[in-house]
C-alpha cells in the first residue's frame, strides 16, 4: 500500500492527500470495530507510514524546499474585474458566447444544474 501511495504522490499530490485522509477514516472505523489485534495493526501502520515517507522523499524534499520560498501570486485587483453574479452567469450561459468578458458554464452544464435542482427538490419533498 505504501508503494501505491508513493506512486500516486508522484503523479498527483492532491489525489494522494485525499486518498490518505480517506484511508485514515476507514482505518479508524476498522480499529473501532475490530479491537482484537490493535497493537499488531498499529505496528504495521507505523511501518507502512515510515516506508511511505522514505519512498516519497524524492518528491517531498523539493516540494518542502519550494514552499519555503516566496511564490508570486496574482493580486486581488485581477479578480475585481469580473462580476460573477449568478444572474449574469446564467445570461451569459444562455447566450453561449465565448470571450474574455463573457464567462459562462455552457448550456449543457446549465441544464444539468437546473435538472439537478429539480430532482433535489423532488427528493426532499418525498
Amino acid at each position: 500500500m505504501s508503494l501505491g501511495l508513493s506512486l500516486e504522490l508522484y503523479s498527483h499530490i492532491l489525489t494522494a492527500t485525499i486518498t490518505i485522509l480517506f484511508l485514515i477514516g476507514i482505518y479508524i472505523l476498522h480499529l473501532l470495530g475490530d479491537r482484537k489485534s490493535v497493537v499488531i495493526e498499529l505496528k504495521s501502520l507505523i511501518c507502512s507510514v515510515i516506508l511511505f515517507a522514505l519512498e516519497s522523499l524524492v518528491i517531498l524534499v523539493p516540494l518542502i524546499d519550494l514552499l519555503r520560498k516566496d511564490i508570486a501570486t496574482p493580486g486581488s485587483i485581477l479578480w475585481d474585474n469580473y462580476d460573477y453574479s449568478p444572474l449574469k452567469l446564467v445570461k451569459l450561459s444562455l447566450k453561449n458566447s465565448i470571450g474574455m468578458g463573457s464567462e459562462n458554464i455552457g448550456i449543457i452544464l446549465l441544464l444539468l444544474t437546473f435538472i439537478g435542482i429539480f430532482f433535489w427538490e423532488r427528493y426532499l419533498l418525498t
